[in-house]
């Protein structure tokens, strides 16, 4: 009797052998791979997700501003091309008591990619803010980001085209692609004419308060 059970306590106290071990070891490889795997697809699912969030939110703050303000513009510009970057200006005149007229201006900003926008009020460039970024990776559709067409007898009220394209590594694209409408612009509104055929404006609002384009 006392043999059997030394007999057994030697079995039970062999191990595993060599061949054991390392089918333990492929097996947790495996393992391990997959869960690295499905670790590292979550990561890349994440950041897409959260990349495309943020260019969602860029572009729906850009119409918002846009919504907010051109219905309301009293002129304009054409869109113009300077230094490589593309601006657009509108002027306001506020019918509110005691408020200022005053003027937009937005850009792209080519090498950052950025569309950005200050305004200040038309009495000698008071009030002339700094250069606040609405959305980044932006890039426009067909050359200009902004289209402005002029009030004719056809349309009667000046309209701005927007379209642009958000664009991130590995991240699906973003579009904004929309029209607004100034409701307080007419056929007569100086800014639409181009008589010398340049695509700019013949005479523009906004640019004689020494701002610029820069």
């Amino acid at each position: 009797m006392l043999t059997r059970l030394r007999s057994v306590a030697r079995r039970d106290d062999a191990g595993f052998t060599l061949v054991e071990l390392m089918v333990a070891m492929f097996i947790f490889s495996i393992l391990l791979v997959i869960l690295t795997a499905g670790i590292s697809a979550m990561s890349r699912s994440t950041v897409r997700v959260t990349a495309s969030g943020e260019a969602m939110t860029d572009l729906n703050r850009l119409y918002n501003r846009l919504d907010k303000e051109v219905p309301y513009a009293t002129a304009l510009n054409r869109q113009v091309l300077s230094g490589g970057d593309w601006y657009l200006e509108y002027f306001t005149d506020s019918t509110e008591a005691g408020a200022r007229p005053f003027c937009t201006q937005y850009r792209l900003d080519t090498s950052a990619r950025a569309v950005q926008v200050r305004s200040w009020n038309t009495e000698g460039a008071l009030g002339l803010t700094g250069w606040t970024t609405l959305a980044v990776d932006v890039v426009p559709r067909a050359g200009s980001p902004w289209l402005v067409r002029p009030a004719d007898d056809t349309y009667v009220r000046q309209r701005l085209t927007v379209a642009v394209d958000v664009e991130q590594p590995a991240t699906p694209v973003q579009q904004l692609d929309t029209t607004f409408v100034a409701r307080n612009t007419t056929p007569d509104t100086g800014t639409n004419a181009d008589q010398d055929a340049d695509g700019r404006s013949d005479s523009e609002v906004c640019m004689n308060q020494g701002v610029g384009r820069s």
